[in-house]
């Protein structure tokens, strides 16, 4: 039986709907209700991971492999920059576990776009 999220299952293509929902609710409220130039920057690194995670999903071509394989290594390493050391404004335990959670959300998308520019050859092969 194959895993649920499989380069080319369904899974990957819900989690992408999920997660695209789920940032444009995050980025509506954030944007318009604690707005800092840093979120800019957020944002700027966020939709294009979204953009690489769809086309994993849905194995087309985005952009071109190697962005993709400094994105998979950058991604993670602003979110873990951003959530816990340039974002947090004197977070208790509660408030560090709050974003510890949501960060494993992204988990997936951090492995789907490091299998993009890595374990995905076909998906790049066919538009040469």
């Amino acid at each position: 039986m194959r895993s649920p999220f499989h380069r080319t299952s369904t899974g990957w293509k819900i989690y992408c709907l999920v997660l695209g929902i789920a940032l444009t609710v995050i980025y509506a409220v954030v944007l318009s209700a604690s707005f800092r130039p840093l979120h800019i920057v957020d944002l700027a690194i966020t939709l294009p991971s979204f953009a690489g995670l769809c086309g994993y999903a849905f194995q087309k071509r985005v952009a071109w492999l190697g962005f993709w394989r400094i994105q998979c290594f950058l991604l993670p390493a602003w979110d873990l920059l951003f959530n816990f050391y340039l974002s947090p404004n004197g977070l208790g335990a509660a408030g560090v576990l709050e974003v510890f959670l949501l960060t494993l959300v992204f988990v997936p998308e951090y492995w789907a776009l490091w299998a993009y520019g890595y374990r995905s050859p076909g998906i790049w092969k066919k538009a040469e």
